[in-house]
């Protein structure tokens, strides 16, 4: 029998115009799970997957979206799907509910797309077709009477080739950190050491840094950074009931003027 690996290239490679069949058959391919390959095959065999465990789903979704990526060229990471979308400027049209027929057209496998439903809602982008499936939601893009339809991506807004910060989930990554619209110190960090509560606010510094690059204008949002590290200061500051300026001196953590 041959690899996992030999099977995708084959899909790769295969013609567009071709319809594939039996796609269901080639997740029985144990190189295709590292860990639990003999029972999820079982599974398969017995369309009994509903029963496998979440470490065992999880190796068994990550084979069916390999397949998927060598059919459609798609993505399935939400970082790297919005990276696509930048710059993506095209009209986009919402489609009815379900899987879109282009997909389901060529791969005629009924147990297949039973599987892929089963491990809905998606979020991935068909790179060959131009169709974003996002949470149960699917649009075309190019469609020449498309709407130019606005999309929201959980936290992301997309309009023609630009993805702005939706305002409420700005407002959800701020809440811990404003106090009537302007930075306070986190009473909850408060018995940390000083040290924990430095790397805190570092990861979530890190975190936003990773959202601001996911924008089309990311020098919009940058006050999310002045306002993270302003609130830094002043929870040191509360903890060593001393003022903003004596812990910008003591610790030199960055200029926050």
């Amino acid at each position: 029998m041959q690899s996992s690996l030999v099977t995708l290239d084959c899909l790769r490679k295969s013609s567009p115009n071709k319809v594939l069949t039996r796609v269901y058959r080639q997740l029985y391919r144990l190189d295709f799970y590292p860990e639990n390959g003999p029972k999820i095959v079982t599974a398969l065999q017995e369309e009994k997957y509903h029963q496998l465990k979440l470490e065992q789903l999880n190796e068994l979704k990550t084979a069916v979206e390999k397949i998927l990526a060598a059919v459609f060229d798609a993505e399935f990471a939400k970082n790297s799907i919005l990276q696509i979308l930048k710059g993506f400027n095209l009209p986009a049209t919402q489609l009815s509910l379900g899987l879109p027929e282009k997909l389901i057209n060529r791969i005629d496998d009924g147990r297949f797309w039973r599987l892929c439903n089963f491990f809905s809602p998606w979020q991935a982008f068909f790179g060959t077709e131009k169709i974003l499936i996002w949470e149960g939601d699917c649009f075309c893009f190019g469609s020449e009477n498309g709407d130019k339809r606005e999309i929201n991506l959980g936290g992301f807004i997309w309009h023609l080739g630009e993805i702005k910060l939706d305002k409420s989930f700005r407002a959800e990554l701020l809440r811990p950190y404003l106090r009537k619209s302007r930075p306070c110190h986190r009473g909850d960090l408060l018995n940390l050491p000083d040290k924990a509560i430095i790397n805190y606010y570092q990861a979530e510094e890190y975190r936003f840094s990773q959202i601001l690059s996911l924008l089309t204008k990311p020098a919009q949002e940058a006050d999310l950074i002045y306002l993270l590290r302003q609130s830094l200061l002043k929870t040191l500051a509360s903890k060593l009931k001393t003022s903003v300026k004596d812990v910008k001196r003591r610790y030199q953590l960055f200029d926050a003027d």
